[in-house]
C-alpha cells in the first residue's frame, strides 16, 4: 500500500545518526524529522490495515447481505445479476454514510483510544530515541577527543623516548640507571666503553658489587634503604669524586653525578659518571711541578724575585733575595721595586727584563 523504499531510507537515516554519523547539527535536525514523519507513517499504517480496511469489509460483508435478504423476500428491482456483479455494493461503498470514507469515520470513532495511546507510545519513542542520539553523539565526541588526547600524549612519549636515547646512547659520559632494588636498569654506550660491560652481562644486577669498590659496600648498605623510602642520601644532588671499577677489577677516579626519580611508585638513581683519569693525571704532573719549582726557588742560593711588569710590584722573592736586603717576605711581597733599587737602576732593570720578555737579549749587570 505505501511505498517500502520511503520507509527504508528514514530507517536507514536514523541508523546513521545513533552510530555517529549525526557530526553535524543539520544530521540531528533530519534525525529529529525522520522519527517525526517515521511516527505518523506509523499510525496510519496502523490505521489502515487494522482498522479502516477492517471497517470497510464489515460494512461490505452487512450492505451483501441485506441484498441477499431483500432478494429472498422478492423484491421487485433487484436481479441475481445485479447481486453477482456487486453494482450495488460499489455505488453504495463510494458514497453515503457507508462508503470508505464513514467506515475510516466509524473506525477511528470506535478505537480513538488505542489511536491515542499508539500516538502517545510512538512519540515517547521519538523523543527517547532524540535523546539518546544526543547522548549517543556526545558520547562519540568525547570518545574522539580522548584518542586524540591519548595520540599526541602518546607522540609526545615517542619523541621523549628518541630524544632520550639520542642524548643517552651519544653522551661521552656514562649515564647509568639503578632501580628500587639497586639493580643496573639502564646502562648506555658510554658507560659500556668505561666499565667494560656490555649492557647484556650488567642489567638486572646489583650496580655496586659490579662496579663500586669494595670499601664503598658497607656504606651503600646503610644509606640505600633511607634512599628506597624517600630517594635521599648523601650522593644525591651532589657531584663527588669516588673510584671506580673495570671489568677486571682496574681501579679508576670518577667523577658522580647523581639524582632521584619516581618511578610506579618507586624511588630509583640516576648517575651521571665521568672517567677523570687524564685529568687526575694532569693534577699530578702540576703538583710534581709546582714542588720542583718551589724547590729551585726557595732552596736556590741565590737571591730570585718575581716583579709584576705592570705594576712593578714583588710578586714573590726567595728567602735568599730577601736575606741580602734585609726585609722580611711578608714585607718585600708586594712592594715597588723602585723602594728596593734607586730609581733610574730599577728602570734599566726593569726594560732588560722586558726586552727579555720580547726576545731581545738582556745583559746581566750589577745594579745598586
Amino acid at each position: 500500500m505505501y511505498p517500502r523504499t520511503s520507509i527504508m531510507a528514514l530507517n536507514v537515516g536514523l541508523l546513521e545518526q545513533l552510530s555517529g554519523g549525526g557530526r553535524r547539527p543539520k544530521g540531528r535536525a533530519r534525525a529529529g524529522v525522520g522519527v517525526i514523519v517515521l511516527t505518523l507513517l506509523c499510525l496510519v499504517i496502523m490505521l489502515q490495515p487494522a482498522t479502516l480496511l477492517g471497517g470497510v469489509q464489515a460494512r461490505h460483508g452487512e450492505m451483501r447481505l441485506a441484498l441477499m435478504d431483500m432478494a429472498s423476500v422478492g423484491w421487485p428491482d433487484l436481479s441475481d445479476n445485479q447481486l453477482e456483479s456487486g453494482d450495488l455494493e460499489s455505488e453504495s461503498m463510494v458514497s453515503g454514510e457507508g462508503g470508505v470514507a464513514g467506515s475510516i469515520y466509524e473506525g477511528i470513532k470506535e478505537h480513538w483510544q488505542f489511536l491515542i495511546v499508539a500516538g502517545l507510545f510512538l512519540v515517547a519513542i521519538a523523543i527517547f530515541v532524540l535523546r539518546l542520539n544526543r547522548k549517543l553523539h556526545a558520547a562519540v565526541e568525547r570518545w574522539k577527543e580522548k584518542i586524540v588526547q591519548q595520540r599526541r600524549a602518546e607522540q609526545a612519549l615517542r619523541e621523549s623516548e628518541a630524544k632520550f636515547r639520542a642524548i643517552a646512547m651519544t653522551a661521552q659520559d656514562a649515564i647509568i640507571m639503578m632501580d628500587n632494588d639497586g639493580n643496573v636498569s639502564y646502562w648506555n654506550a658510554a658507560a659500556e666503553a668505561m666499565f667494560g660491560y656490555e649492557a647484556s652481562e650488567i642489567v638486572g644486577k646489583n650496580l655496586h658489587n659490579a662496579v663500586a669498590p669494595a670499601e664503598y659496600h658497607d656504606v651503600h648498605r646503610k644509606a640505600f634503604a633511607r634512599f628506597r623510602l624517600t630517594g635521599q642520601g648523601a650522593a644525591v644532588g651532589k657531584t663527588l669524586e669516588l673510584y671506580g671499577l673495570r671489568k677486571g677489577g682496574v681501579r679508576f677516579p670518577v667523577e658522580l653525578s647523581m639524582s632521584s626519580v619516581k618511578l610506579q611508585g618507586k624511588w630509583c638513581a640516576v648517575g651521571i659518571i665521568r672517567d677523570i683519569s687524564e685529568r687526575k693525571r694532569a693534577e699530578m704532573a702540576l703538583n710534581e711541578a709546582n714542588a720542583s719549582y718551589r724547590t729551585l726557588f726557595e732552596m736556590n742560593p741565590n737571591g730570585m724575585v718575581i716583579i709584576d711588569p705592570e705594576t712593578r710590584e714583588i710578586v714573590r722573592a726567595n728567602p735568599a733575595f730577601c736575606a741580602s736586603l734585609g726585609y722580611e717576605q711578608e714585607v718585600l711581597e708586594g712592594i715597588k721595586i723602585s723602594e728596593v733599587c734607586p730609581t733610574d737602576a730599577s728602570r734599566r732593570f726593569l726594560c732588560e727584563f722586558q726586552g727579555e720578555v720580547i726576545g731581545q737579549k738582556a745583559h746581566g749587570k750589577d745594579i745598586p
